[in-house]
């Protein structure tokens, strides 16, 4: 099993770090959280520390709400590419597994959308050493405010926009479609927050749509009601409550939308009309233009089930 999964996972790797997509989501959220914190804390703008964790853990909401059209970039590309590059029918011609074609490279996806995604972290702590800023508009460095915003908001964030992304790319097979599909959800839940916002009179109400929140914006402001200027700046988030109760709810959609793509996913060939100039050719992309698949080549493919990789490679 081990043989069959390394080839999988090491060719979707490489895959995205040779495209320029990854590299610019990168440096897009690097430029963006570097320009944020040095806006936030430049002269006369200081109210609360900007690199306090509570503005840490805000902050970081927002960078994941805009991360859905990232991940549609890696996890609709994934499996959309095969559609685009003519190659579904040599692919499920073999007897690949139902998991190594879909569990492995989504997960691949998902893990390369969260490495491009995390430039914003070096841009925010850079952003903090930038010169001519605000001096109290600054506190001490707190990693455990990074850490813990990454681990409670980034990957689950992330991991449900990657769902919903696959749940498209595999109904449709059409990355139009589905990167249509993620501007739309970044702009409904956008209004969302603004109408919710206008409405937060009772608390129990806040709480019930605090539940209902996918990105859990409303359940991490329940944990600063009523919190003080000296509060902001100093004090942790409860990550206990409401917020907890939250992410295990939306992770467990996030599992079963993935689980319903899965299941219903079929590995067979989707009627199109033939397109002119099509026959005979790969595709006009890199590897696949030059009748190369990587760790798809195409007399490789039943190595993965086989677990022979190894073999295939002394037989060369």
């Amino acid at each position: 099993m081990k043989q069959a999964t390394l080839p999988v996972v090491r060719f979707e790797i490489f895959y995205h770090l040779k495209r320029p997509t990854f590299w610019i989501i990168s440096l897009l959220f690097f430029g963006i959280a570097l320009m944020d914190s040095v806006s936030n804390a430049s002269q006369g703008q200081a109210f609360f520390y900007i690199n306090s964790p509570s503005q840490i853990f805000q902050t970081t909401i927002w960078y994941t709400i805009f991360g859905i059209v990232a991940a549609a970039a890696f996890v609709a590309e994934t499996f959309v590419r095969d559609t685009n590059y003519v190659m579904e029918e040599l692919i499920f011609s073999t007897p690949i597994r139902k998991w190594n074609y879909l569990g492995l490279r989504f997960f691949a996806a998902v893990g390369m959308t969260l490495l491009a995604f995390s430039g914003y972290l070096p841009g925010t702590i850079i952003g903090t050493l930038m010169p001519g800023l605000n001096p109290y508009a600054l506190g001490p460095f707190r990693p455990d405010a990074y850490f813990f915003s990454y681990f409670f908001f980034v990957i689950p964030n992330l991991f449900i926009a990657s769902a919903l992304a696959f749940l498209l790319a595999s109904r449709t097979r059409n990355l139009a479609i589905t990167y249509a599909g993620a501007i739309v959800l970044v702009m409904l839940y956008l209004a969302s927050l603004m109408m919710v916002g206008m409405e937060v009179i009772n608390f129990n109400q806040y709480r019930f749509w605090a539940m209902l929140d996918p990105f859990g914006f409303h359940a991490f402001e329940e944990t600063r009601l009523g919190w003080t200027v000296y509060q902001h700046n100093t004090l942790m988030p409860n990550l206990t409550g409401t917020l907890l109760l939250n992410r295990f709810l939306w992770i467990i959609v996030a599992f079963v939308a993935w689980g319903f793509s899965y299941q219903t996913y079929s590995l067979k060939m989707i009627k199109r009309s033939p397109k002119r100039g099509s026959v005979g050719r790969l595709g006009r992309g890199g590897d696949w233009e030059r009748g190369r698949l990587g760790d798809w080549e195409t007399g490789r493919l039943g190595d993965w089930e086989t677990g022979r990789l190894g073999e295939g490679e002394r037989g060369r």
